[in-house]
C-alpha cells in the first residue's frame, strides 16, 4: 500500500514538470516597449504623373446673319442654317458647313467638280470660280447662278435625296485651315441665294481660327 502512494506521488510530480516546460502563449508588448523585430518601412510609392493636358482643338469661328436660324443636327454636319426665302421664293435656302477632322475631305478641286456636277442644265460658262486669303486661310470659291439642283443628301428645301429642284443655285467655299478643310455651302432658290450673296461673303471674310 505504501508502495503504491509513493509511485502515485512521484506520478504527480512528474506530470507537475512537465506541465511548467510546456510555452505560455506570448503576449502583445507593452505599449513602450520596442518590438522585438524592427519593420522596416514600406518603400514610398511613385508619385502618380499628371494627366497630359487635352490638345487644344483648333477650329474656325464664323458669325451668320441675325434673321438666319441654326437647323436640326445633320450627319457630318458641324452646323446647318435655314436661310430666309427671298421675296417671290416659296422657299428659303439652307448653309451646310461640313468639317471631316485634319487631312479629310477630299481634294479641293474634286469637291468644287462634285458641287457643280450635282446641277443640271447650268448654262456653258456661267459657273464661276475665284480664291481669296482671309488671314492665314484660303479659300476656294464656288458660284453655280442657276440650274436644276439634284440634292443628293435631302433637306429641308429639297425633300427627299435625289428631288430636283428647277432654277436654284449654289454658293460655295472650301476653307484650308490649320485643322483642315472647312465646307461652306450655300443652296436655294435662285433669288434667295442671290440676296444672301453679300451675307455669305460677310462670313467667309469673317472667319477666325480660334
Amino acid at each position: 500500500m505504501n508502495a503504491f502512494r509513493i509511485s502515485f506521488a512521484l506520478a504527480a510530480l512528474s506530470l507537475v514538470a512537465c506541465n511548467k516546460n510546456v510555452s505560455e502563449p506570448q503576449r502583445a508588448p507593452a505599449a513602450n516597449s520596442a518590438p522585438a523585430v524592427a519593420v522596416s518601412a514600406a518603400a514610398p510609392k511613385p508619385a502618380t504623373p499628371a494627366a497630359a493636358p487635352a490638345a487644344e482643338t483648333v477650329g474656325l469661328d464664323w458669325t451668320v446673319p441675325a434673321t438666319w436660324t441654326l437647323g436640326p443636327a445633320r450627319p457630318m454636319r458641324k452646323a446647318t442654317y435655314l436661310v430666309p426665302a427671298a421675296k417671290g421664293d416659296a422657299a428659303g435656302g439652307e448653309l451646310a458647313i461640313s468639317y471631316f477632322g485634319a487631312g479629310q475631305g477630299g481634294d479641293v478641286e474634286a469637291n468644287i467638280q462634285r458641287w457643280v456636277g450635282q446641277f443640271k442644265d447650268v448654262a456653258e460658262g456661267a459657273v464661276k470660280r475665284s480664291e481669296k486669303t482671309v488671314g492665314d486661310l484660303k479659300a476656294s470659291i464656288v458660284e453655280v447662278p442657276s440650274g436644276t439642283y439634284v440634292n443628293m443628301m435631302g433637306g429641308p428645301h429639297a425633300g427627299m435625296a435625289g428631288a430636283e429642284s428647277k432654277d436654284f443655285a449654289l454658293l460655295g467655299a472650301i476653307v484650308e485651315a490649320p485643322s483642315g478643310k472647312y465646307f461652306f455651302k450655300l443652296t436655294g432658290p435662285k433669288a434667295t441665294v442671290e440676296a444672301s450673296h453679300k451675307d455669305f461673303d460677310a462670313i467667309i471674310d469673317g472667319l477666325k481660327v480660334k
